[in-house]
């Protein structure tokens, strides 16, 4: 299997962590520290932060919705070595609760993600979020 392909799936395996509320296995993935560029993932602006303290903002975030789906597509990988940036186009949704079950909230934009090969597999070192646009009850993302 190539480089780009094992980011590539690195990359989306981190995403379905995720959505399946694994967080331990979410957390495997990031290197420490992380950097965490999200205004949504990381309300107090782009942090670098040990792996527990980024999946806890995750949780916080996520923990609002009573599931997410992180789509992922086109997926540019450039690699050296132990080093890789990888772009790709995503669209966010989030769910809101049962009792709202028709309410969603959907972002739009692109990840910039950086990864270093170390202990044997690709972690994710660098993650920034840029939103392009959104649809849906913004105020479930408050």
């Amino acid at each position: 299997m190539d480089t780009a392909h094992t980011i590539a799936n690195r990359i989306n395996a981190f995403f379905q962590h995720l959505d399946d509320r694994n967080w331990k296995m979410a957390e495997a993935v990031l290197t420490n520290p992380v950097h965490l560029d999200d205004p949504y993932w990381c309300k107090g602006g782009a942090q670098d932060l040990a792996p527990t303290e980024a999946v806890d903002h995750l949780k916080a975030f996520l923990g609002q919705f009573d599931g997410s789906l992180h789509y992922i597509s086109n997926i540019i990988v450039e690699s050296q070595e132990q080093k890789a940036c990888a772009r790709l186009y995503s669209a966010r949704t989030y769910f809101g609760p049962r009792a709202d079950a028709d309410k969603f909230f959907k972002l739009y934009g692109i990840f910039d993600i950086s990864l270093v090969y170390t202990g044997g597999q690709w972690s994710i070192d660098f993650l920034r979020f840029q939103k392009r646009f959104d649809e849906g009850d913004r105020t479930l993302a408050s």
